[in-house]
């Protein structure tokens, strides 16, 4: 083996024994018992009374977690978290009282954070905070200058809250976008109130790795994106993002810093739409016009090296549906149309090994607040948590070529984020043998066997 690996160390560059940011999960399981569907996460049905403003974060160590109103509590705020075992209470239930628009977060240390239209003091913006035992207001109650809607909370580097929404004080800001930011004492605005052209139907705020904030929104000509440049807020391209109107607009970005949104996009009859601006202009991910039908609920999140994109959709009773774009096509995460009813209030999450959760407004469940996830390594038996000792897999990451020794002697099956089964590894003996797929496209894959299954690992393939 010894010699095995000076060839190996010996005959490559550096660059294809480095390592790599995240990676594939290495499972060994039965071949038959690989699911392919959405499951409930806990039972459907989470809230008391019927559910409202839904927004679902995952923590660092995988643990998701969901925001909500509760009927049942006036319209107040909950936020619960899966403990593995079940759904529990983040601090008192409805301890915002009355609100109207919402939104829930984790900061860069996993504390949660809402920001919401506060009924309880003139309908402003108030951001609160968990400290481990209770709520606590950011700030001040009501900090905005005068009523809001379509908030949207955001992190930098140096973990200051950012939050934007659309801006409902009289005069000239009506209607039109406003950014702030907490200095720790005080909220501040970001640039000038009231900074978009026109009145927004949507605003999502993105905060990227050199701390420049951003924001999408919609408007009746369509989709604006805008950065903060230090000074003023300029256009992201002067030229068209979307041909028409839009609505449900979100933004992310990629490893390359990069911004993509996704949008309902009317001047295709409402059908789901993604673009990556490349640094000069806004370009298609995959064509316009991803789902079936007229869309709503859209949102696109990158994670581990890949745009995943979920909405629900109108030609399947508003039911939801999640993609993921492997570099040429979106394919879909599971089955399509997954959940039971429509899927009102649509809010998705992707954790640290590729398993893709989303919470959604039950229609069966009394409007309900439920959470499904997908894991293309769910559906386990013969779980052998000291299986892994006598298998060696390196260099983890990789280019695509990896040496691989296993201690059973079978045909591994390598998947795709979404599932799906791409290649085969056939293991005749226990030796150190090397393995090369010239076809791997960046990104993350499931090596899996009919006999065992080993606890998790990650592994993941890196661009040339």
């Amino acid at each position: 083996m010894k010699r095995i690996l000076e060839h190996f160390f010996n005959n490559r560059s550096l660059s294809s024994i480095s390592s790599l940011l995240f990676c594939l999960l290495l499972f060994l399981f039965d071949s038959n018992s690989v699911a392919q569907n959405w499951q409930n996460l806990g039972p459907r049905g989470l809230s008391i009374g019927q559910s409202d403003q839904i927004s679902m974060a995952i923590s660092k160590a995988g643990i998701p977690y969901v925001g909500f109103t509760d009927d049942a509590f006036s319209h107040a705020l909950m936020v619960m978290k899966f403990d593995g075992n079940s759904w529990v209470n983040i601090g008192p239930a409805g301890f915002t009282g009355n609100i109207g628009d919402a939104f829930f977060i984790l900061d860069n240390n996993d504390t949660p954070y809402v920001a919401f239209e506060d009924y309880q003091s003139m309908s402003g913006t108030t951001v609160m905070k968990f400290d481990g035992g209770n709520w606590n207001v950011v700030g001040i109650r009501s900090f905005s200058l005068g009523n809001v809607k379509k908030l949207s909370l955001a992190f930098d580097r140096n973990n200051i809250p950012y939050v934007a929404f659309k801006d409902l004080s009289f005069g000239a800001n009506n209607g039109r976008a406003t950014v702030m930011f907490f200095d720790g004492t005080n909220w501040q605005n970001v640039g000038n109130p009231g900074f978009s052209s026109n009145d927004i139907g949507s605003i999502k705020l993105a905060i990227d790795t050199n701390n420049s904030p951003f924001v999408v929104t919609s408007d009746l000509n369509g989709a604006k994106v805008k950065k903060f440049d230090g000074s003023t807020w300029i256009d992201l391209d002067t030229g068209s993002i979307s041909p028409g109107p839009v609505d449900f607009t979100t933004i992310t970005f990629d490893d390359f810093n990069l911004p993509n949104i996704a949008y309902q996009d009317n001047s295709i009859q409402g059908r789901a739409t993604v673009k990556k601006f490349d640094g000069l202009h806004w370009i298609d991910v995959g064509s316009p016009g991803i789902s079936t039908g007229a869309s709503e609920y859209t949102s696109v999140i990158f994670k581990h090296g890949f745009l995943y994109l979920s909405y629900i959709d109108n030609t399947s009773s508003l039911k939801a549906t999640m993609k993921i774009f492997t570099g040429s096509t979106w394919n879909t995460v599971g089955n399509a149309d997954f959940t039971p009813s429509n899927a009102y209030g649509l809010s998705p999450g992707i954790d640290t090994s590729g398993i893709a959760y989303v919470a959604f407004k039950d229609n069966i469940q009394s409007n309900k607040i439920s959470v499904m996830y997908f894991n293309p390594t769910s559906g386990i038996s013969n779980f052998n948590p000291y299986s892994l000792k006598h298998n060696i897999i390196f260099p983890n990451p990789n280019y695509g070529s990896f040496f691989f020794q296993s201690s059973e002697q079978s045909t591994f099956k390598l998947l795709n984020a979404a599932g799906q089964v791409i290649d085969k590894i056939v293991t005749k003996t226990s030796d150190l043998n090397c393995y090369t797929f010239s076809n791997l496209k960046p990104g993350i894959y499931f090596l899996v066997s009919p006999k065992l299954i080993y606890k998790s690992e990650k592994i993941i393939v890196l661009e040339k």
